[in-house]
């Protein structure tokens, strides 16, 4: 059926009385789908017909003078159900004011009698101070029945903040108190289902009450002596402006429901005006924006005329756009999660709403535009492996704030412009495309400042987790750090600035950043900072530092997410100082809460997976390192395919665990399959695909190939000197890894001459000395010293240099290669003590 064939059949019936309007539906040769969707549009305009705003109808019924004990002043409100009047009555000469609802009488049908009933019984449970008492019911001398209720002499919650020009501050205050009495509802299994500003009332002494329980619905089949049901009449009583999808659609009604009104009404209270305009829209066009459109952030609607008289906050937007997602799974999973936010906002924290979904405009703007980019599929996949998310579980929104449609437009002309017609995008650089989506953001004259920076931030973190750190620090450095009075989005820049510095090995600057956000933000950070300077210890190898205040942190009150840090954190420092078994319950506690509430924004699950295999090797526990695999091969198959970083990653935990079980031959097939995928889809001189040929390389040579093993090591060895600084760690082992593999070919030559460069970034850096491997560096130079020079001196040189590097060892590796080093020198026919390894 055409448009116009339905927007006509929607004219008739809306002009007819509802009994005709249902005959004449039956009647039209129209099929199930569209008869159900004209009976939505036909609700959905009679609940804008019914909406308190809007002029009345008179009635012709007089004002009774008195309904059961009370005696009535006035009428102070009439809808399309019945008419509030306002009452007293004097109790031992006390006159106390309240609001009597009565039912129309045209409208005393079995169904709203039993809705009337439903509410008295909803408002006998609900006792909160910050919900409407009731005082009273009862049935009048005709038999309306009615509902004798709190009197509240106040204003609709926005109109009182406006005319009140309440703060920032204040306005949060108030909406908290709100939330506080939708949450004892909710707790008691009712929910509100019509949380408009009509229905909070602030009175002279600035208390909100929430009023009209007239459509709440409790979550049970059963309500006191009420067998709740579901009308025809409750489906279609809410207001458009406040009302969550599913409530248009039919769906189950849930808590979230009332999430989506308290985002509605916060969103209001925050810029002065509705979600959306519906101002011209017919009943098709206020279903389409409801179920479709994504609110501007609110911020972005406060424009001259806005009540709001103060500046507009990030953090409230998000809090206020998570409420109002689409789907009841995205919102805050309960009310009380909405007030942990608020409680963060107003005790100046970071808010979850801001951490926690950084791809949901994605998933919105995807549902919106698959078929553009289905050629860039592999792309999308990598963009969510690169910021470690699970496409079902962690596809929230890339700029909390900024419009959903700008994205849209920017990512695929971003697309467009990195693969100009060629029909190729599966086959994208990474680099290519998010270097020209930076640009793009950069350039685009329709962003706000602050939706700029955040999505510059962001595809900043993407080149980092990529490992492209040389892009995410130029993307940075052309970034201004936002003012400090933003403390979310500074501490969001500040924060990532610092990881990205440590990812390069700059340590010194690392650690400058946090003590800048020390000294800015004060206490306000404090264990975001200390699990940071952790994670600086640890790279730089002091490990054994940091656990004592590792352990420390949880005597403290910490975020999910921050817990997980730590534990993960404190696994990685055990593990270094071998101490396997601690580590391994550290991993396995950040696990258990994952897999009970989902992945956190900096751990998830499929690092600790990785995490824990890697742990089973070192320990020789190869039912852990196979569970784990499973585990990750698992999660991977459901959300990535054979050609994504994903399934290189998989290949990699393949590889360790063929290796682990003395499967050389398909260990190295697993991990040249790894090394291939990596180098497709990232630069040539990524530190993870140095990290993968330097995998290869011993691989190689475990299946005998000697020729590839040593290629590969070079391979790695090069790209470690062109991207990391001389006082890096892993360039300091790749270097030392390579050394020892040609000592073990019997070229004590080489790996003399291979090793010194380490040496000498040594010299000139305490960290490097400090490590384990430093004296197997040092025996190895003055091995090939000595088998050159053949001298006594050179012998001292060398038997000194092999007792300490016999001292320090404590990894099996270091072990053989220390022995491997001594046979050498005897296979020359050198004299060398009979010295063993003090580990074993």
């Amino acid at each position: 059926m055409s448009f116009h064939r339905i927007k006509d059949l929607f004219e008739e019936l809306s002009a007819l009385a509802p009994g005709a309007r249902t005959e004449r539906l039956l009647e039209t040769d129209i099929g199930a789908e569209t008869r159900a969707a004209l009976r939505r549009l036909l609700d959905l305009d009679d609940a804008m017909a019914a909406h308190p705003e809007q002029v009345l109808p008179s009635r012709t019924d007089a004002v009774p003078e008195q309904i059961g004990p009370f005696t009535i002043d006035g009428l102070m409100a009439e809808g399309g159900m019945g008419r509030v009047y306002r009452a007293h009555r004097d109790v031992s000469g006390v006159r106390q004011m309240l609001a009597i609802k009565v039912v129309r009488r045209d409208r005393l049908d079995s169904a709203t009698r039993a809705r009337f009933q439903l509410e008295r019984q909803v408002l006998a449970v609900l006792k909160h101070p910050h919900i409407a008492a009731m005082i009273d019911v009862g049935d009048t001398a005709d038999g309306q029945p009615y509902l004798a209720l709190e009197y509240i002499e106040g204003q609709h919650i926005t109109t009182y903040a406006a005319t009140k020009q309440l703060s920032l501050r204040a306005r949060v205050q108030l909406f908290r108190d709100v939330a506080s009495a939708v949450a004892y509802a909710h707790s008691n299994l009712i929910v509100h289902r019509d949380l408009k500003p009509s229905n909070v009332l602030v009175d002279a002494n600035g208390t909100a009450k929430v009023i009209d329980f007239g459509i709440a619905k409790p979550l049970m089949s059963r309500f006191g002596e009420s067998e709740v049901g579901e009308t025809q009449t409750a489906q279609r009583f809410f207001s458009p402006h406040s009302a969550a999808p599913e409530q248009l659609q039919g769906g189950l009604v849930t808590p979230s429901c009332d999430v989506y009104g308290l985002g509605a009404l916060l969103y209001e209270l925050l810029c002065g005006k509705p979600i959306f305009d519906f101002t011209g829209m017919n009943g098709i066009g206020i279903e389409k924006a409801i179920l479709n459109e994504e609110p501007r952030a609110p911020s972005a609607r406060m424009g001259a005329e806005a009540a709001s008289g103060y500046e507009s906050d990030a953090d409230l937007d998000a809090i206020a756009l998570v409420c109002l997602r689409k789907r009841p799974e995205d919102r805050y999973s309960s009310v009380e999660k909405l007030i942990e936010d608020l409680d963060a906002w107003l005790a100046a924290r970071p808010v979850l709403a801001r951490r926690g979904g950084n791809w949901y405009r994605i998933q919105r703007f995807v549902a919106r535009n698959r078929s553009v980019l289905a050629v860039a599929a592999s792309v999308m996949v990598i963009v969510v492996l690169a910021l470690g998310y699970s496409i079902s579980e962690r596809l929230h929104s890339l700029a909390q704030r900024a419009r959903a449609d700008q994205f849209s437009s920017v990512l695929i002309n971003a697309i467009r412009a990195a693969d100009p017609g060629r029909g190729n995008a599966k086959d994208m650089r990474v680099r290519d495309l998010f270097a020209v989506l930076a640009a793009q953001i950069h350039d685009d004259q329709n962003l706000a400042k602050g939706d700029r920076h955040d999505m510059l931030l962001r595809i900043s973190e993407v080149f980092w987790r990529l490992g492209i750190a040389d892009r995410a620090q130029a993307i940075l450095d052309g970034l201004p750090v936002p003012d400090s009075r933003d403390a979310s989005r500074y501490a969001d820049h500040q924060f990532l600035r610092a990881r990205v510095l440590q990812s390069q090995s700059k340590f010194t600057e690392t650690a400058a950043v946090y003590d800048e956000i020390e000294r800015v933000m004060g206490s306000r950070h404090v264990v975001d900072l200390k699990l940071g300077r952790a994670r600086l210890a640890y790279a730089d190898g002091k490990e054994q530092t940091i656990i004592p205040e590792l352990q420390a942190l949880a005597g403290l009150t910490l975020t999910r997410d921050q817990q997980n840090e730590r534990q993960y954190t404190l696994g990685q420092s055990l593990q270094m100082l071998l101490r396997f078994d601690e580590a391994k319950v550290a991993y396995e506690a950040a696990l258990a809460d994952i897999e009970q509430n989902g992945d956190s924004p900096t751990i998830d699950a499929l690092t600790l997976h990785k995490a824990l295999l890697l742990l089973g090797t070192r320990m020789g526990d190869l039912a852990l390192s196979e569970h784990h695999y499973q585990a990750i091969k698992t999660r991977n198959e459901k959300y990535f395919g054979e050609d994504s970083l994903a399934a290189a990653s998989l290949l990699e935990s393949r590889f360790l665990l063929e290796d682990m079980k003395g499967n050389n031959k398909e260990a190295a097939a697993s991990q040249r399959k790894a090394v291939a995928l990596y180098t497709r889809f990232l630069p040539a001189d990524s530190p993870r695909l140095a990290m993968a040929r330097f995998n290869l390389a011993s691989a190689e040579y475990k299946t005998g190939d000697k020729a590839a093993g040593r290629q590969q090591y070079q391979e790695a060895v090069a790209i470690a000197d062109a991207v990391w600084p001389d006082h890096d760690s892993n360039r300091f082992l790749f270097r030392i890894a390579y050394s020892a593999q040609l000592l073990s070919d019997g070229d004590l030559t080489a790996a003399s001459d291979a090793v010194l460069p380490a040496i000498q970034n040594a010299a000139q850096h305490e960290n490097l000395r400090q490590d384990e491997i430093y004296p197997l560096a040092l025996a190895i130079r003055a091995g090939g010293e000595y088998a050159r020079m053949r001298t006594p001196e050179s012998k001292a040189a060398f038997e000194r240099a092999f007792a300490v590097a016999s001292e320090a060892a404590k990894w099996r590796e270091t072990i053989e290669a220390i022995t491997e080093l001594r046979e050498s020198l005897r296979r020359q026919g050198l004299v060398v003590p009979d010295l063993r390894p003090a580990s074993s």
